[in-house]
């Protein structure tokens, strides 16, 4: 069944019908040879070889069944030549920043997007600032931002390196001194706000009338409490090796969550990372703004942490992503990934799996499994061969992006 007889077919309404792939990659266990994948109402139903199919049931063929790629971190929908939302540059640190305020869900990045098989996207501000805010996991179809919402506040924008320095020089960071302190002071007065409330409302139960004045509101501080609280972790961008020491440092301090991304030196601490677990959102492994911070980046670095036993994903290039597409980068680069010796299971996982249980939704997303929504990419060649091109995304059953067959 070609996709535009699939598209026309299915799009309707997600009704039933069985997803044929001459191999699933489930992410879940072992890949399956010809296996089944049983959708009903937006719901994936069975999962396996042996599936008993109805008299007359709908049946789509493809040559790979895998989940939909999952970008993080990514701008989608928040710059490109419509205008830049992804930063906040008045301040280097910027807690009360949400981003699912500024999403464009009309941005053409999103059909390009789909059309490479992207079907999630871990949305954060840009990482020009100390701080730059938080953002939020999204499905990549939909014309109003909150039903696209998978997970309202995923994590934290901490930006560490040169991007922040040369940023806000004008507004009193310009060294990595300052830009530490600068958020020390941050994550410290949010700390001392809790610890107030917390001591006003012992003070009005041993005294309730006259209870204590309420503490009055500060929306950065209330921001900040599930990072403090260890919720959701704060996403840190650090290329060079003292960064991302000083990333582990904060972290220890301050009892927070943290994912490294880019980690261009993250290999050489990879034993100190896999013994914190702490995950690590490699690369970009190409990138059309190479900078000097981004020469340690190689294509051995992925199978390097794996090995140490650290949680990799694949970072995707900005510049392509939210221009024209990055989620072909995406597969290009868990290919490079391979070539650089990370297994064929481990880079799909990169660019599926891990990065939806590093942005916490690992329990919903990144897997084919019984029970969960019916999201497929599905392809119409081996994943990491260059001809290969996604035929359909299917997202909550209901096909979002196709092309005709070749």
């Amino acid at each position: 069944m070609n996709a535009l007889l699939l598209t026309a077919v299915l799009s309707a309404a997600p009704g039933e019908y069985f997803v044929r792939g001459e191999r699933v990659y489930t992410m879940d266990g072992a890949p399956i040879e010809n296996g089944f994948v049983h959708v009903r109402g937006g719901k994936i139903i069975d999962v396996g070889v042996n599936l008993a199919l109805p008299s007359g049931a709908r049946v789509v063929r493809a040559k790979v069944v895998m989940p939909p790629l999952f970008a993080a971190p990514s701008t989608i929908g928040l710059q490109g030549v419509r205008g830049n939302d992804s930063v906040e540059s008045t301040a280097a640190v910027t807690p009360g920043i949400d981003v699912i305020a500024a999403i464009d869900p009309f941005h053409r990045a999103f059909v390009n997007v789909r059309a490479e098989g992207v079907g999630f996207a871990l949305v954060l501000p840009a990482f020009s600032n100390v701080l730059g805010g938080s953002g939020g996991v999204i499905r990549t179809v939909g014309t109003i931002v909150g039903q696209m919402v998978v997970e309202r506040r995923a994590g934290f924008a901490l930006g560490f390196g040169e991007v922040p320095k040369a940023q806000h020089a004008k507004n009193g960071v310009s060294s990595r001194m300052g830009a530490v302190a600068a958020l020390r002071g941050a994550l410290t007065a949010a700390l001392d706000h809790r610890e107030r409330e917390a001591h006003t409302a012992r003070e009005t139960a041993l005294k309730p009338d006259p209870a204590p004045a309420p503490l009055p509101k500060n929306l950065d501080h209330e921001a900040l409490r599930p990072l403090l609280a260890r919720d959701v972790p704060a996403f840190v961008r650090a290329q060079r090796r003292d960064d991302i020491l000083t990333a582990l440092r904060l972290a220890d301090e301050f009892n927070i969550r943290v994912v490294i991304v880019g980690g261009a030196e993250a290999p050489k601490v990879a034993s100190l990372l896999a013994a914190k677990k702490i995950g690590v959102l490699y690369g970009p492994l190409r990138s059309v703004f190479r900078t000097p911070e981004l020469t340690a980046v190689s294509e051995t670095g992925p199978a390097a942490l794996a090995r140490a036993g650290v949680t990799v994903g694949l970072a995707p290039d900005e510049g392509p992503l939210y221009q024209t597409s990055g989620s072909r980068d995406l597969l290009i680069d868990a290919a490079l990934a391979v070539r650089g010796g990370l297994p064929v299971d481990l880079a799909l996982a990169a660019i599926t799996r891990v990065p939806a249980e590093l942005a916490g939704v690992g329990d919903r997303v990144g897997r084919i499994k019984s029970g969960r929504s019916a999201d497929l990419l599905l392809l119409d060649g081996p994943p990491f061969a260059t001809a290969t091109r996604a035929q359909s995304l299917i997202l909550n059953g209901v096909v979002v992006s196709g092309k005709k067959s070749r």
